[in-house]
């Protein structure tokens, strides 16, 4: 990847992690932590905020470390990851947006799914074998083990 392409990531990342951060889940989740010390639902998706602001950052840094001479096909490699960044981004806003709509349990495995078929290739049976059962261990694990509150569904209130 040429230093452009790493700047160019590197900005996408970090832009869409404080667009999410900044923007969309003080808009979207309206909740707020108890006095009692209790997770509020604006947490997971300011972990994948905070987690595409350290990508973006490193991208950055990878930027300004290494210079990698752009060529032909290493061009068009390059062109690929930024587009594929791009899609991830889209992704994660799209579940930041679902989440209080549709619920956690809902929203992780309709995003899980999507990242699946979009990082590998299109099996849409795989995907959804592999989504949902893990969206719905994450849910007990997060929920019973952990007695973490999830963000529910707006319509089911």
């Amino acid at each position: 990847m040429s230093r452009r392409q790493e700047l160019l990531l590197g900005v996408a990342f970090l832009a869409g992690g404080l667009t999410l951060i900044f923007l969309v889940i003080p808009a979207e989740v309206r909740e707020l932590t108890s006095q009692a010390g209790e997770v509020s639902p604006a947490f997971f998706p300011r972990i994948l905020g905070w987690c595409l602001v350290a990508l973006g950052i490193a991208h950055l840094a990878s930027h300004l470390v290494r210079h990698i001479p752009a060529g032909g096909e290493e061009g068009l490699q390059g062109a690929a990851a930024i587009a594929r960044g791009c899609g991830l981004i889209a992704i994660a806003a799209a579940y930041v947006w679902l989440l209080p709509r549709l619920g956690f349990l809902a929203a992780t495995a309709v995003a899980l799914v999507c990242m699946i078929l979009f990082l590998g290739p299109w099996k849409p049976i795989r995907a959804v074998v592999v989504g949902v059962p893990f969206a719905w261990l994450l849910h007990l694990a997060f929920s019973h083990l952990l007695n973490v509150p999830l963000p529910r569904a707006g319509w089911l209130e």
